[in-house]
Parts: structure tokens; C-alpha cells; sequence
């Protein structure tokens, strides 16, 4: 079952799905909600915030 990422900063949905093995290393994630963007990695389903840019 897929889930959706939502942005570490509003807790909103993001239009990225992760399935329970998703690994993602740097992403670039962009909110289209606050229009910021987190840098973000993601192993069995838990999100590390990296670093957030403007």
C-alpha cells in the first residue's frame, strides 16, 4: 500500500507516493502548499529532513 509524503514543515500532502521499500537519498522535496522545498531521505517509511531552502 503506497502512502503519501507530507511536508515536514505545513504536514501537508505532497503529490509523492512511497511504498514500504522506497529508498530516496537528497530528494528534493517540494511542497505545492507553503512553496518551499526540504531536502529529505526516506528508508522503510520514515522521513529524515536533511536541510529546508526557500
Amino acid at each position: 500500500m503506497a502512502n503519501w509524503l507530507l511536508c515536514p514543515r505545513c504536514r501537508k500532502k505532497t503529490k509523492v507516493k512511497i511504498l514500504p521499500e522506497t529508498v530516496l537519498l537528497h530528494f528534493p522535496l517540494y511542497c505545492p502548499r507553503c512553496k518551499k522545498e526540504s531536502i529529505i531521505s526516506v528508508a522503510k517509511l520514515k522521513m529524515i529532513l536533511e536541510k529546508t531552502e526557500s
